[in-house]
């Protein structure tokens, strides 16, 4: 079997927390999140066990966040250079996603390519890198997703599998996304029909299940990547979200609260994205994180809280554009 894991290693960082009083006179809107002692022990731990793998000659395909690669520049250096090693030579397969593990795609267009470009810099400038692949958070898809990522000249991507959509026949060793530019697609919950088979991980900090590592098969892979055979074409009209993911969807999109902060970030963008800075586009970011709407679910204890405090923010960034 051809079996391809995509660890997620992520690092969330929160936006600022303002009262009302200090909306016009704050400074940055980026908040801070120290680890904790049993933080940085598991992730000291996890890192070991990666490294540990690695020189057995195994490969694996990682996502970084960028606010975690930032979080290792600064806290923990050393274990940085050891990954910047096994990229260079080839252990590590680097694969994209959002800068920030956010679900900026169900946000708006804009913040979506600005947090994919967000994360290519990162990647470079760690790297010296671009990655072919591309998993978006939460493994979402959905045939909309092509026409973002055409722009950015990714050669494949992960998507959930969908049986609905593909009628129960899973033929091709990979697919190809609808529309007139095809991306090549790889199921991230496998094809038994082939023997492929991908799962999506937690490294650390990530909404995935964990699994013990598993090496992958990256020759494979690249074939897939080269092969100009025509293959089957997997569609997806409403976004889909992966299986391994740990919570539903609903969860962060369907209280009041979590609405009304999409609507509020949608009509900023709408307002101000032609003078939004870098850090303005990345606290839009922070809060369309998953842990981040979560906390406005409508079960969570302090969600209305929550809603004053990313208000308050937003607010601070459209007052600078009146």
């Amino acid at each position: 079997m051809n079996s391809y894991q995509v660890l997620h290693y992520h690092f969330t960082l929160p936006p600022k927390k303002i009262s009302f009083l200090e909306v016009s006179k704050v400074g940055s809107l980026i908040g801070v999140n120290e680890l904790s002692t049993y933080d940085k022990e598991t992730l000291t731990s996890r890192l070991a066990l990666l490294f540990k793998f690695l020189k057995k000659k195994n490969y694996v395909l990682v996502y970084f966040s960028s606010s975690f690669l930032d979080m290792l520049e600064k806290e923990f250096p050393s274990n940085l250079d050891t990954i910047k090693g096994h990229v260079k030579s080839g252990e590590i397969v680097l694969v994209a996603s959002c800068a920030y593990h956010s679900l900026s795609f169900l946000c708006h267009p804009a913040l979506f390519n600005k947090e994919v470009e967000f994360h290519k810099n990162v990647y470079k400038k760690h790297f010296n890198k671009q990655a072919d692949w591309f998993i978006n958070t939460a493994g979402l898809f959905n045939d909309q997703l092509i026409n973002h990522l055409n722009q950015h000249n990714f050669k494949g991507l992960l998507a959930p599998a969908n049986s609905w959509h593909l009628n129960e026949i899973k033929t091709a060793d990979y697919y190809q996304s609808a529309g007139e530019k095809p991306i090549k697609i790889l199921l991230s919950n496998g094809d038994s029909s082939k023997g492929i088979y991908a799962c999506l991980a937690n490294g650390f900090g990530s909404g995935y299940n964990d699994q013990d590592l598993q090496s992958s098969n990256l020759q494979e892979l690249k074939k897939y990547l080269s092969s100009k055979t025509k293959k089957d074409i997997y569609s997806a009209s409403m976004p889909l979200s992966s299986p391994e993911w740990s919570n539903p969807m609903a969860q962060y999109l369907s209280s009041p609260l979590q609405k009304a902060i999409f609507e509020e970030s949608r009509r900023l963008i709408d307002k101000a994205h032609q003078k939004l800075t870098d850090e303005d586009w990345m606290v839009i970011m922070l809060i369309c994180q998953p842990e981040m709407l979560f906390k406005l679910s409508s079960n969570h204890q302090n969600a209305f809280q929550h809603f004053i405090n990313c208000m308050n923010v937003l607010t601070a960034i459209g007052l600078k554009y009146k």
